[in-house]
């Protein structure tokens, strides 16, 4: 039962990535004018925070890819509850981190945020489409190969 979970996940990778393919577009790859988090005062950048994580939250694709590992994690055997924390806390970081570091780059120099996200936010807007594929189908294939090899027991 637990190997059809990842077949499961890993095609509903693949079911997005088939939909990124036929209908997501990339980003307009141009200059952004609006103003960056850090040009807010303090209460409007804890609100980007805040929303951010609410997308990460909802978001899908990272639900697909943070589900199946902590279920890896939580059937691993032989490893102290303690340290199954911890390892579940590399994936947390991992699907959490483009909320985090943002806001803290914001936080602590400003300035250098802008021109670092700034250039780097806008290349994400270019290839946003190619990133989502690359990521959907690489995890989706992933996933299906290795919940089929329990299921057939390879």
């Amino acid at each position: 039962m637990l190997a059809s979970t990842d077949v499961v996940f890993g095609v509903a990778l693949l079911g997005l990535a088939v939909h990124t393919w036929l209908v997501r577009k990339n980003g307009q790859a141009k200059e952004r004018t609006r103003k960056a988090p850090g040009d807010k005062a303090g209460a409007a950048l804890g609100a980007y925070f805040v929303i951010g994580m609410a997308l990460l939250v909802t978001d899908v694709t990272s639900l697909v890819l943070y589900v199946p590992a902590l279920k890896d994690i939580a059937l691993a055997k032989g490893i102290p509850a303690e340290a199954k924390l911890a390892i579940a806390a590399i994936p947390f970081f991992a699907v959490v981190a483009p909320v985090i570091i943002p806001t803290l780059m914001a936080t602590i120099a400003p300035k250098t945020s802008d021109r670092v996200l700034k250039p780097f936010g806008v290349w994400v807007d270019g290839h946003s489409k190619v990133i989502g594929l690359v990521i959907e189908l690489v995890f989706g294939i992933v996933l299906v190969a290795k919940g089929t090899g329990k299921l057939l027991h390879w």
